[in-house]
């Protein structure tokens, strides 16, 4: 193999070609939740950290008005992109900031989110307004700085990973993941510290007490931004219980600091989620039904019936994940744009094939089966904590399924599951380049699913 073909740099090279890519031919808010995100982001640049409530039980925030204007000019395809033709783009590309000119604008969906992961496109919104641009290329700057923040992290997490650095790069580079994280989204920024933080667990589960003070502040300021980000990351800090089990102090006082951080950070999120989220239910009824909002959703409550019939939202779990499973598999491998677009069957099927070579064909590797189980065990968790907040969030009170299980969501833990498995049955001596090659031809084929769908 030619000396530069290495996981660090075929990942990066790969990554910024398809990602670049797919930043700028995805017309805007083709994302999940994309718009709103984006005028999250336009509130964060302006120094709000948080939606604001208003008196009238509204969530969001004052935006410019012409942004308004321009993300009006696409409602006709969010979510039916096959009405691409009635979209005037160049008139949308021609609107400019007028920033001093503003409008109370609905996100109610990401007000309550934490900001942190919103920096990226933030900045790029700020530098946009400050040289005048249109607020097309704000858009287009927006993704491009928060896809950069992606490729980095994942990139070093790729670096400091002292083995099954094919599978980090394999799951980084499957199409639904360049496609996903080439948009606004704030969990942009958190798949990419959740792959850094594995890699880190990884490098240093035997040697905690030796790191510097530095290499331990990026260690917790990684865990606290995942669980400030998405609660459901909490887990995560028992990847250092776990390793350090046996250890020194040292080693234990690093859990007991991430602990530490976790739990505060859960009760400020307790105590904020009073003031910056509102049912469907008690929403402004004029303007509830233009948010993602499902009626019946009353998460207290919700969590009541769980605690009271523990057995029965179990059951639903189960049931659900199941069912949806070959739906979720697919999401999570093959799927683009906001509107259900997939690649063909059979080539989502050639990527997870190569994925499963690359990961059971890592070898000189020694990874004993308490390793596994503990990766397993975080995984575990973190499909419990999931379950609990989506039932909480998404369905209505006692509700009989467990909906919205998206492949997008469990971006952040493949790399957990992947290497549970890793290095089960190594066979085959040149995998690596045959399951790259695979995948290469799968985001071939998205770039040109893409640039047919919407040219």
């Amino acid at each position: 193999m030619p000396k530069y073909f290495t996981p660090h740099f075929v990942f990066l090279s790969i990554a910024t070609l398809f990602g670049c890519l797919l930043c700028v031919l995805v017309p805007p808010f083709q994302s999940p939740d994309e718009i709103n995100h984006f005028y999250k982001a336009i509130h964060v640049s302006e120094g709000h950290f948080w939606g604001e409530r208003t008196i009238d039980n509204r969530l969001g925030g004052q935006i410019p008005t012409n942004v308004i204007h321009f993300s009006a000019l696409y409602q006709p395809m969010i979510h039916n992109d096959s009405l691409c033709h009635f979209v005037n783009f160049a008139e949308a590309k021609n609107i400019s900031w007028n920033a001093d000119n503003q409008s109370f604008m609905d996100f109610a969906n990401t007000a309550f989110y934490a900001p942190i992961a919103y920096i990226p496109q933030a900045v790029a919104v700020w530098i946009s307004q400050k040289i005048d641009t249109n607020i097309y290329t704000g858009f287009l700057m927006a993704r491009l700085f928060n896809y950069l923040i992606w490729l980095l992290l994942v990139y070093q997490s790729i670096r400091i990973a002292p083995f099954g650095k094919w599978v980090l790069a394999a799951l980084a580079l499957l199409p639904s993941s360049l496609a996903f994280h080439a948009s606004c989204n704030p969990d942009v920024m958190v798949h990419g510290l959740a792959f850094w933080l594995f890699a880190f667990s990884l490098k240093n589960h035997e040697q905690l007490e030796k790191l510097t003070n530095v290499q331990q502040g990026f260690g917790l300021l990684a865990v606290g931004i995942l669980t400030l980000q998405k609660v459901i990351f909490f887990p995560f800090i028992f990847l250092f219980l776990f390793f350090s089990f046996n250890k020194a102090f040292k080693n234990q006082l690093f859990f007991i600091k991430t602990l530490i951080i976790n739990v505060l950070i859960i009760i400020f999120l307790f105590y904020n989620s009073k003031n910056s989220f509102i049912t469907y239910d008690d929403y402004n009824v004029q303007y509830r039904d233009t948010q993602t909002l499902n009626e019946g959703v009353a998460p207290m409550s919700q969590l009541h019936f769980i605690v009271e019939h523990p057995f029965f939202f179990t059951k639903v779990t189960l049931i659900s994940f199941i069912k949806s499973a070959p739906a979720t598999l697919a999401h999570f491998v093959g799927k683009f744009a906001w509107v259900e677009h997939y690649l063909p069957a059979w080539q989502i099927a050639a990527c997870l094939l190569a994925l499963f070579l690359i990961i059971i064909n890592e070898k000189n590797i020694d990874i004993n089966r308490a390793k596994r189980v503990r990766w397993l065990s975080v995984s575990l968790l973190f499909f419990m904590s999931f379950s609990v907040l989506m039932y909480m969030l998404w369905c209505p009170v006692g509700a009989s399924v467990l909906s919205n299980l998206q492949g997008r969501y469990f971006i952040g833990i493949a790399p957990l599951l992947a290497f549970s498995m890793l290095g089960l049955k190594p066979i085959f001596d040149k995998i690596h380049f045959f399951s790259i090659s695979i995948l290469i031809l799968a985001n071939i084929h998205l770039i040109y699913l893409v640039y047919k769908l919407y040219s």
